[in-house]
């Protein structure tokens, strides 16, 4: 019996309350935002509006209401802001203008963000003002960080770079160790205390060289990977902070340490920069503003900017300066500005309970505008960050000029591409968005790119996130980027082997064993594995440690030590617990080494690697079917901590169990554990998304909506993933990006983590690529996930170079009346799976089909059986 058709859509019928777009370029160190109602968002992390040092925001003293924000086109940031007041419209239309290849470039420029302190330091002896202060950079929520600088220099260009240092917290030494790496000069282990003193500043020398000849250095400083501290420490995050208190790059005869420090010999440097004043690249956005009056009558409107933040606005010839480093100019000139005690007199849109304040707050009035019946009136609010010189008038010409260039240069350069296209275009639109946004949060790191989950809280490195945007990225046949990425993630390999980047997460070490063999997988590239073999040795060495230190007789015998930092809402408060949230991965990434061992003859690690997974899986298996317990519906499921500890809601932290399932592949097909764990996260379902499985109680983690889906399909449910991806996708903003955790509808305006969240980009490209093909072992599986809508009669899917560890492939999947017509082209002929399947359960009806293994397949499916 036929089906019922479904009607899938993203309406974006779940959004958050509140919501924030990036606008920046691919790999843009300067990450502007902007938000739900078009205020600009600046410098994140400084207590301001939202935890921003600034928000600004077009308003009229005549008030105005907030109607909606759009994203015209997925593949370009863009954002249109409408709103009214009385009888009048108001459309605001901001972006980021494409910076000039003839703007001239400064020496030096920072590309990690902009956070600095002053009077961080008492220099104890004479010294250069400059060791006061410090350029920051705070750790991400990974603990993660590294401070950024690029020197410009000629062509293969050489200089004599010294980096000052001053510790004006810490008096003891090993407690703020970091590793120096200038390009062309051997990498240096810091420690400001031990080699110069408390308060007391010195220098480190560098023989740089610009060895790849792109004209610039690199310049880069990141705590010491080999810092061990437990995860209740509240100095984890302090003695990871990297501080940098000034620059000096000499081309000819180097001054001695003790001169530099002085601060004597600054005039001879080709060039000297304190720490504070290393600026990021200069930026220029644009908010064109459209009035228009459909009445029958003239008005005169009375324009504002609302200020909001930590830093005193200043009225400069009739420009707005916020702060040193920003600047509103518009052809309306800026009166007056009057600070505003409490809240806003004037009504602009801020909503009650959406967007959080801090700091104080300012009104800016405009020069009076007035528009005669039946006209609109346009002016343009140009927003110029990290200029070096104050920057010059612009015309409303000029910004309806820069937007057009943009959209062009998004359309020709930007990072979105043909290689998924799909016959429901609110569906493509996600796709098209979710790729620039994982572009957009990335970051060059010492010339790497690594991606990021955000711009704000998370951004920095995570191996848990990073793994599956690497994974991403190498799908998409970018494999340059993917491989640069993994090295940037094996910089922080321990000494001793593993990795600790978030402390006492176990998991990471299976994390990193995936994310490198997973990317060999798909490469097909046995002799690059070879290469970073030793990272996988070291990440299995670390989990096998952590094995053989868990106490004789305990419950977590054999597993993994308790204590461990789980995540996912899941955090032991001090006391300390077992849990299975990293026994899942560490089990998982063993797995996985103990394959790969096989695969490249590496025989004494297979053996020795798969007798490990074989006792690790024993262990595991008789503890969890101790702890296996039953939800409110019955469902016999894993509970995260063993013995059901603290009893958190069932769903909670399920994540780790998710990925074991999938990619993990721990269990066998079937196995009661997976399927009752599963039952229970079905029955948690509201608004398509599983409650309670993140840090919010009574929140939704929409993209957890993605592991749970792939351990559906992994489990023989493929058929279920059509409706769960659609959920997922409309939790998401009308400008196409996610909140880590929201609430349900009509519950509250909480949330938790970053915005855009692009891990949960990665995840919707994933569940994507994933329900229209899988590699399962040596098999390759076809549509097992594909809606119902797309294989419709007409409607066209299309894969266009994606890889799989059978090579690149292309797909055609075109739905006519009684069936599906597939195309599948396979790259290389030498690396063919053993079998095709194509699954009809979420598409048709009937039994899956086998279909003849070639290079090039041309074959019709049936619908039904």
């Amino acid at each position: 019996m036929t089906q019922p058709i479904q009607t899938l859509r993203v309406d974006h019928r779940y959004s958050p309350m509140w919501w924030q777009t990036l606008i920046c370029l691919p790999d843009d160190p300067v990450k502007t935002l902007v938000g739900r109602e078009g205020q600009f968002f600046l410098d994140f992390g400084s207590g301001g509006p939202r935890n921003f040092q600034t928000s600004f925001e077009f308003g009229l003293v005549e008030g105005s209401e907030w109607l909606d924000q759009v994203l015209p086109d997925a593949r370009i940031p863009l954002l249109v802001t409408h709103k009214q007041s009385k009888g009048f419209a108001i459309e605001e239309t901001t972006f980021l203008e494409i910076p000039s290849d003839q703007e001239p470039k400064p020496k030096a420029v920072r590309y990690d963000g902009f956070e600095t302190l002053t009077g961080w330091a008492e220099p104890s002896i004479p010294s250069d003002p400059a060791f006061r202060d410090a350029a920051v950079r705070y750790p991400s929520g990974s603990h993660e960080a590294s401070l950024e600088v690029h020197l410009n220099v000629d062509k293969f260009g050489s200089r004599t770079i010294a980096l000052g240092f001053c510790e004006g917290r810490h008096p003891q030494p090993g407690l703020r160790r970091a590793i120096a790496q200038v390009e062309g000069a051997d990498a240096k282990e810091i420690d400001p205390v031990r080699d110069f003193g408390a308060n007391v500043p010195g220098v480190y020398l560098f023989k740089a060289h610009d060895t790849d000849g792109d004209g610039r250095i690199l310049i880069s400083i990141k705590y010491h990977p080999d810092t061990h501290f437990s995860v209740e420490t509240d100095l984890v995050s302090d003695l990871r902070t990297i501080m940098l208190s000034a620059l000096w790059s000499f081309v000819g005869p180097v001054p001695t340490s003790e001169r530099i420090v002085a601060g004597t010999e600054s005039a001879k440097a080709d060039l000297y920069a304190p720490g504070k004043d290393l600026l990021l690249p200069h930026r220029r956005n644009h908010t064109l503003v459209r009035v228009t009056n459909p009445t029958e009558n003239s008005i005169v409107l009375h324009p504002i900017l609302s200020i909001d933040g930590v830093q005193t606005p200043e009225l400069v010839s009739g420009r707005l300066r916020i702060g040193p480093h920003n600047w509103v100019s518009s052809a309306l000139t800026f009166k007056s500005i009057d600070s505003v005690d409490g809240e806003d007199s004037h009504a602009t849109t801020k909503s009650a309970g959406i967007q959080g304040t801090g700091g104080r707050h300012w009104v800016a009035s405009m020069s009076d505008i007035s528009v005669d019946a039946g006209t609109s009136v346009e002016f343009a609010i140009v927003l110029d960050r990290f200029s070096r010189s104050n920057p010059s008038d612009h015309e409303l010409r000029s910004s309806r000029d820069a937007m057009a260039d943009m959209g062009a240069w998004w359309l020709a350069s930007g990072p979105s591409h043909s290689a998924i296209e799909l016959p429901d275009p609110s569906a493509q639109r996600m796709v098209d968005s979710c790729l620039r946004n994982l572009f957009q949060a990335r970051d060059e790191r010492n010339g790497l790119p690594s991606f990021h989950v955000g711009p704000t809280i998370y951004r920095g490195l995570f191996l848990a996130d990073g793994a599956f945007m690497l994974e991403l990225a190498t799908m998409l046949d970018r494999v340059d980027e993917s491989r640069a990425g993994i090295e940037y993630l094996r910089s922080f390999e321990l000494p001793e082997g593993g990795f600790n980047v978030i402390d006492t997460y176990y998991k990471e070490n299976g994390l990193a064993a995936f994310a490198i063999i997973r990317h060999a997988q798909l490469t097909n590239d046995r002799e690059w594995l070879k290469t970073k073999w030793s990272t996988i040795q070291g990440c299995v060495r670390r989990i096998i440690a952590l094995r053989r230190t868990t106490p004789k007789g305990a419950p977590n015998e054999g597993l993994l030590p308790a204590g461990a930092f789980c995540d996912g809402g899941v955090f032991n408060n001090n006391r300390p617990f077992a849990d299975y949230s990293n026994v899942a991965w560490c089990l998982s990434g063993l797995k996985w080494a103990a394959e790969a061992a096989r695969w490249i003859e590496e025989t004494h690690d297979a053996e020795n690697w798969q007798a490990e997974y074989d006792d690790f899986r024993r262990t595991f298996q008789l503890a969890a079917e101790k702890d296996v317990t039953p939800d409110s519906h019955g469902n016999m499921y894993l509970p995260v901590v063993q013995g059901n500890g603290d009893n958190h809601a069932p769903p909670r932290g399920q994540w780790a169990f998710c990925h074991s399932v999938y990619p993990g592949g721990i269990y066998a097909q079937g196995d009661p554990i997976v399927k009752g764990t599963l039952a229970m996260l079905h029955d948690a379902l509201v608004e398509g998304v599983v409650l309670d499985t993140g840090w919010m109680t009574g929140g939704l983690w929409p993209y957890f909506s993605s592991f749970y889906a792939h351990a559906l399909q992994w489990a023989g449910s493929g058929q279920e993933v059509p409706q769960i991806l659609y959920d997922f996708a409309n939790h998401s903003s009308p400008t196409l990006v996610w909140r880590e955790e929201q609430k349900p509808q009509g519950m509250g305006y909480e949330e938790v983590g970053d915005m855009p969240h692009n891990w949960a980009s990665a995840e919707f490209l994933r569940m994507v690529l994933h329900g229209i093909q899988i590699d399962r072992g040596s098999e390759l599986h076809l549509l097992e996930g594909l809606p119902r809508e797309w294989a419709a009669p007409g409607a066209v899917t299309r894969l266009r170079g994606i890889r799989t560890p059978f090579g690149c492939i292309d797909l055609d999947v075109t739905g006519e009346a009684t069936d599906v017509r597939i195309r599948l082209k396979f790259d290389d002929e030498s690396n063919m799976p053993g079998r095709v399947v194509v699954h009809r359960d979420s598409w048709g009806e009937g039994s899956e089909v086998t279909m003849t293994v070639k290079s090039e397949i041309n074959e019709v499916v049936p619908r039904a059986h």
